[in-house]
């Protein structure tokens, strides 16, 4: 039914923070792996374990309902990706130096970049046939991509602005 699809459409936006955290845990673990520090990526996930079920626990029990599978799923990501990344910036010899600023200003962006989807989630009516829907979820998609640069530059983001031109860079090319 369309309310399916709807709960659905708000399950994954409440996943998709997940999908950058978890792609990130996978790499750090595969750094720990690679250094022979296996228990490090076992303490990170035990972590991620226990605090899943307490977090979904206590969302349910502030009146989120279903949600807080999605949410509290996406916050153990986030602990989980904390915890590995303040370990490994404790060795010195493989320190992210200054990646703490850039996952800030990432961090920001994505926030920023969820509440638009949000609200674009709020305004823009859900009806109409599959081909309505699709044309929705691309201008939904093609917005949050735009706000996200947007925030990114005017954080000022080099890699923002160093993508940026790539992609000018391979339009250009391709028009001529």
């Amino acid at each position: 039914t369309e309310e399916d699809a709807s709960r659905a459409g708000l399950f994954l936006i409440g996943y998709s923070g997940a999908i950058i955290t978890h792609s990130m845990v996978f790499i750090f673990n595969q750094s720990f792996y690679a250094m022979g520090k296996t228990k490090i990526p076992l303490l990170a996930g035990s972590i991620c374990l226990i605090s899943n079920p307490l977090l979904c626990k206590l969302f349910i029990s502030q009146g989120l309902g279903l949600l807080s599978l999605t949410i509290a799923y996406t916050l153990t990501s986030c602990i989980q990706l904390a915890v590995l990344i303040i370990i490994y910036e404790k060795d010195k010899r493989v320190a992210l130096h200054n990646m703490l600023p850039f996952f800030i200003k990432a961090a920001v962006c994505t926030l920023v970049m969820s509440a638009v989807l949000l609200l674009l989630h709020k305004l823009i009516a859900q009806s109409g046939g599959k081909i309505d829907q699709l044309i929705r979820i691309a201008i939904k998609g093609a917005s949050c991509v735009v706000v996200y640069f947007v925030c990114a530059i005017a954080l000022k983001m080099p890699q923002a602005t160093e993508w940026i031109n790539k992609y000018k860079a391979k339009l250009l090319r391709k028009s001529h």
